[in-house]
């Protein structure tokens, strides 16, 4: 939790809303939290009128998302202003990411406890704390970290219930399997109440994929053996013990009265459906979407859960493979027994030969898998999480890092379990564990690189230049680390990534991000200065945390519509994109720029000069 919070309260409250999501999702939490805190007389019926069934932003229903999140959203900024809507901060609706960063670390530390060992448990913690992605997600106002905490907890449950299943010796209460069944539906339920069916999809995937290792030839082979301490979970009779339909009937519940208090609002409401098939369609999530035809490469999902969760990436793939590895081999787990099976070591001999065809390896990997079933279910069941989730992102159009979420517990497990097992000398093929080491130092060096150069565009300060040290001490703990490479020593290669990595982090966070993201609020200062109580409208540069800072009354102005617009309103302020238009030049005889401010428009990569301009006055 130490280490969780080094990283996760370092520019929580200071970075600004960032767009495009995380504006959209906490304005419409905010307007949720004011159509039932503001006395119903300061009400907008255009922006308050879905009430806490429909997310509102500014006088647009936002369906594409499940309520959960905007309601644990606007509860935190009630509990933190007392009530009072107009004392809400962008820091108040990213509290439930917080905690839901907090809660998948700490579930991932109890799966690797009760999969391995408590060491492997805090090292797959660990590395999950400190994953970029997840430090970034846990600093934003959306959905993602919420739905990852539900999954993981959904994961933890299902682990619980397939080792009873599979382990003859531990079955459990029956009391206790009750419990982990309702706490399994009903963390899917809350995971298809933040983001619908990813929680669902991870889940069912890994219990079908169990129930396919459980058959077979590890049935017979088990039987044939006798008892070793780990039984057959019985193939599809396994998932029974699920209580499937008491599963559908939870996640179902859950489902229908939303959408019949969604429905029930009257008005555009019965367009439900549709809008949410448009959403999901425009984010590239189904075929044809927006991004969809983006031509991303195949196995590209991959890659981006490697680089989104590094420094497990920096030697993850040959931990991973050292873990697995160990199924053929007698490395002894607490409490469970394991001998060495002669048709899965063939079968890993065959698959593992450098010579050996394609269907000698299939061949051979069969009684693998049969064996990795019986004699190393925590592999298996991880093997089961990851592998057709990734198949899935596969198919994906879009390869978004937070989209993979789901799958960073198991890598961190696989790599703490790798790790710990490492053994440098004899490997396979030490000339690929020190390419694959290479290439992650490559991406490691590329980061610091980029936050230098981000670091030199950001506006200057004293938080900057501290920033300094920072990147000092992730360089030093960099080359460290690529010391260690060529000796095959990736305990102490992970050591030293984890110290660069935490630099990196909180110099990105403390001194960039605030700067980098901070265009719209600089701008929405300056003139809020010059203005006063004048009206403000904003010229080529329409994002949604202007959105925000208008608290959901935002005035865009076309560029040609300038001139009209200062007609109506004599004594109002403009906030022109120059970089965008600089169509108000054709007009100095009667406006002019008071100030002009800086920064970057990340959402469109590039420069940006923002000048706060208003007609002269005689």
């Amino acid at each position: 939790m130490v280490l969780c919070c080094t990283v996760y309260l370092p520019g929580f409250f200071s970075i600004p809303p960032v767009d495009r999501d995380e504006s959209r999702f906490a304005q419409a939490s905010r307007q949720m939290f004011e159509s039932v805190a503001l006395p119903e007389a300061e009400r907008d019926e255009e922006l308050h009128s879905g009430g806490l069934a429909v997310p509102m932003v500014g006088g647009k229903p936002r369906l594409n998302k499940p309520p959960l999140i905007y309601w644990l959203q606007a509860g935190s900024a009630a509990l933190f202003t007392g009530g009072d809507p107009l004392k809400d901060a962008i820091w108040m609706y990213r509290v439930p990411s917080l905690l839901a960063g907090l809660v998948t670390v700490l579930a991932t530390w109890r799966l690797g406890v009760s999969m391995f060992d408590p060491r492997a448990g805090w090292v797959a913690g660990a590395l999950l704390a400190v994953a970029p992605v997840f430090v970034w997600e846990a600093h934003q106002a959306r959905a993602d970290m919420v739905m990852v905490a539900c999954t993981t907890l959904a994961m933890w449950q299902l682990w619980q219930l397939w080792r009873a299943a599979a382990n003859a010796d531990t079955g459990g209460s029956r009391l206790g399997r009750w419990a982990a069944v309702v706490l399994l539906w009903v963390c899917v339920a809350l995971g298809v109440l933040t983001k619908g069916p990813i929680t669902p999809m991870v889940v069912v995937l890994t219990a079908l994929t169990l129930a396919v290792l459980s058959r077979g030839r590890a049935r017979s082979r088990s039987s044939s053996q006798g008892n070793r301490g780990i039984a057959p979970a019985g193939g599809w009779r396994w998932l029974w013990s699920l209580n499937p339909l008491l599963g559908l009937v939870i996640v179902a519940a859950r489902a229908l009265a939303l959408v019949v208090r969604r429905c029930a609002a009257g008005g555009a409401r019965p367009l439900l459906v549709d809008r949410v098939r448009r959403g999901v369609c425009a984010r590239g999530e189904c075929e044809g979407g927006a991004l969809g035809a983006s031509g991303v490469p195949p196995r590209a999902a991959g890659g981006v859960v490697l680089a989104g969760i590094a420094p497990d990436g920096v030697v993850g793939c040959a931990h991973g493979g050292s873990g697995f590895r160990a199924a053929g081999v007698s490395t002894p787990r607490r409490s469970q027994p394991r001998g060495r099976d002669p048709d899965a070591a063939d079968g890993i001999a065959r698959a593992t030969t450098p010579t050996a065809s394609l269907r000698a390896r299939i061949r051979g990997l069969l009684p693998y898998l049969g064996h990795l079933r019986t004699s190393q279910p925590a592999e298996a069941f991880l093997l089961a999480w990851l592998v057709p989730t990734w198949i899935v992102f596969e198919l994906v159009g879009t390869k978004l890092p937070h989209y993979t979420m789901p799958m960073y517990p198991a890598v961190a497990l696989i790599t703490a379990r790798g790790l710990l097992v490492w053994i440098p000398s004899p490997i396979p093929h030490p000339e690929r564990a020190r390419l694959g080491a290479y290439i992650w130092f490559g991406v490691g060096a590329v980061l610091l690189l980029g936050l230098g150069f981000a670091w030199l565009m950001t506006p200057g300060g004293v938080l900057k230049w501290s920033a300094v040290l920072g990147l000092a001490l992730a360089a030093y703990a960099l080359v460290k680390a690529f010391r260690t490479i060529p000796m095959l020593e990736f305990r102490r290669t992970q050591a030293w990534s984890m110290l660069a990595v935490w630099p990196l982090l909180v110099t990105f966070l403390v001194a960039v991000a605030p700067g980098v993201f901070g265009l719209s609020r600089s701008a929405h200062r300056a003139a809020a200065e010059l203005a006063g109580d004048r009206p403000v409208t904003w010229v080529g540069f329409q994002e949604d945390s202007v959105t925000w800072f208008a608290r959901g009354r935002p005035s865009f102005t076309s560029p040609d519509d300038l001139t009209e617009w200062f007609g109506e309103h004599g004594d109002g302020v403009a906030i022109v994109s120059v970089t965008a238009e600089d169509s108000y030049l054709q007009h100095l005889m009667e406006l002019r720029p008071s100030r002009f401010v800086f920064g970057v428009h990340y959402a469109k990569g590039r420069m940006e000069k923002m000048a706060i301009v208003e007609r002269i006055r005689d």
